[in-house]
């Protein structure tokens, strides 16, 4: 057996679907059939369009009017890009089942317009692509002299015909049918004839010394680490724009100049949540030093001590991933589906506190209200009753809360009231505490902030990767 994902699919058909999905598929072969020309008339196309192409403004949605104005244009851009299909009215519409495309002020206006539709699927994407090229190989041969051919081909066909005993000159024949007149000399089948009968495998010609190479010389290197020099961001097209009269050298001679002589390499530039200024990365420094100056004192006992928490919003439903839905399979068994869902728009904010054991605290924000001040004293007020139910005695007093220097937690009423409860206060510095979920989650995340903030007193206030 072997563990699989389940295939996304766009949507999981039910009976009725897959037979009407059958009946057009069958409607359209026979239409070909009868009428071998058919596929040349066809036009098709879902909101994009095909010989015509429209932008959905923002905030527009893709109803019955705005769909009529786009048949409006569709039919004024065949008019112009397909005269001959316009003039002789022989073109056929094909579009989805929409419930824009099915309305019936769509039908009206296609019927009054005397446009001839074709069966409708219940998805283009789904089921036309693959039955027109099922079609068009049943209906349509290849177009002869086939070009742009590797001679690794070539040597295929000779190898396949020398096998049948077939002559040189034959085999000659047989490639200059197919492949035009130009594809290969009657001495080089002979040639490579005589190679295969005397027992060669490898289809590919043998490498040749070949000229010296001087497309890396001195001078072209000067040239391409001056261009590189001015602009860390120039493409390999604006450097060979960018050289200097007497150096041409192409373009694949540059990549090499750059990878292996000067050894450059292209990368993105590193994702920071902001771009911090000296004030912020001084007040990472002293969160920083001041959370190891309080390991020194308390020593690791000072991670039993430590709450944390911060807000994040929670969406109402979230699709199960690939790897979740992996399932044990034989291999005569099919591969199952799923259909593709997106994170729902619907959402709350949820504040969240934990320590090294779990979590203390969840706390949800009503609808149409946001995170300030005073409610954020209320969650702590929460957060402190949880404590000392949870963990009663003179371990609740000592608590060390680490969160973020956001408004509603540096405002002057959250001081007051963290002074009141006597807990000590030491800034997250914006660091993550955790990269893995599961129950060694909070004891490992936690305990990892030791190390980001001697990252961040290393790094002079700088964000710390992972």
């Amino acid at each position: 057996m072997r563990r699989v994902a389940a295939k996304f699919v766009p949507k999981l058909l039910n009976c009725d679907q897959k037979q009407h999905r059958m009946n057009i598929a069958n409607e359209m072969l026979d239409s070909v059939h009868d009428d071998p020309n058919l596929l040349q008339r066809v036009i098709t196309g879902d909101e994009a369009g095909v010989v015509h192409h429209e932008f959905l403004p923002q905030g527009r949605t893709v109803n019955k009017e705005y769909y009529l104005q786009v048949m409006r244009n569709f039919r004024e851009a065949i008019r112009q890009k397909r005269p001959d299909l316009w003039k002789n009215k022989n073109w056929l519409l094909h579009h989805d089942n929409a419930p824009a495309h099915t309305s019936l002020l769509v039908r009206d206006f296609l019927a009054k317009n005397n446009t001839l539709m074709m069966p409708r699927s219940h998805r283009i994407s789904q089921i036309w692509p693959p039955l027109y090229y099922e079609v068009r190989s049943a209906s349509v041969s290849m177009e002869l002299p086939l070009v742009n051919v590797s001679t690794c081909e070539l040597h295929f066909v000779i190898r396949f015909f020398t096998a049948k005993n077939e002559t040189a000159v034959n085999i000659h024949r047989n490639l200059v049918s197919v492949y035009g007149e130009g594809c290969m000399s009657i001495q080089m089948v002979r040639r490579w004839r005589s190679w295969f009968l005397e027992g060669r495998q490898n289809l590919y010609d043998d490498e040749r010394s070949g000229r010296p190479v001087t497309a890396t010389d001195n001078a072209a290197v000067a040239a391409v680490r001056n261009v590189m020099e001015v602009d860390r961001r120039v493409t390999i097209d604006e450097i060979m724009i960018r050289l200097p009269p007497g150096i041409e050298i192409g373009r694949s001679s540059i990549g090499t100049i750059m990878l292996d002589v000067l050894n450059f390499r292209k990368v993105c530039a590193i994702w920071f949540p902001r771009l911090l200024s000296e004030n912020h990365k001084q007040q990472r420094m002293e969160a920083a030093r001041a959370f190891l100056e309080i390991h020194r004192r308390d020593g690791d006992q000072l991670f039993s001590r430590i709450v944390t928490g911060d807000e994040s919003w929670v969406h109402h439903s979230t699709p199960e991933t690939k790897r979740q839905s992996m399932v044990w399979k034989k291999p005569e068994e099919g591969v199952p589906k799923k259909a593709k869902f997106t994170i729902s728009a619907g959402k709350v904010m949820a504040i969240v506190f934990w320590d090294c054991k779990g979590v203390f605290l969840v706390d949800y924000l009503s609808s149409n209200t946001t995170v300030n001040a005073a409610r954020y004293c209320e969650v702590l007020t929460k957060l402190r009753t949880s404590i000392k139910r949870k963990h009663p005695g003179p371990w609740s007093r000592k608590v060390l809360l680490v969160h973020d220097n956001a408004r509603p937690h540096a405002a002057r009423t959250t001081h007051t009231l963290l002074e009141n409860f006597k807990w000590e206060i030491i800034s997250s510095g914006g660091e993550p505490l955790a990269t893995k979920t599961g129950h060694a989650w909070y004891n490992s995340g936690i305990k990892k902030l030791l190390q980001r903030y001697q990252k961040c007193s290393d790094r002079n206030g700088d964000y710390v990767e992972k």
